[in-house]
């Protein structure tokens, strides 16, 4: 009885995040995520300057970032708010 109830209240704390998720998602402008795509396109940018000046590090760093934002954009894009729904 216990573990049915500790199942159903992960089940339910779950859901409630998934809702959450997206109606964020649902909140944002189709513009927020054209500019993480821009923001990403910077930072490539950044890393082959980087890249340029022999400053590896940076231009890691600047890719772990730039792949973020696309991550983060891909979450937003309209087709992706649809699976997961």
């Amino acid at each position: 009885e216990q573990e049915a109830e500790l199942s159903g209240s992960a089940a339910l704390e779950k859901a409630t995040d998934r809702c959450k998720r997206l109606q964020f998602l649902l909140d944002l402008q189709p513009k927020d995520r054209q500019t993480l795509i821009a923001i990403a396109e910077k930072l490539q940018l950044a890393a082959d300057t980087f890249r340029a000046v022999r400053s590896e590090s940076q231009a890691t760093q600047a890719l772990a970032l730039r792949e973020k934002a696309l991550s983060m954009a891909t979450l937003m894009d309209p087709f992706h708010q649809e699976d997961a729904a």
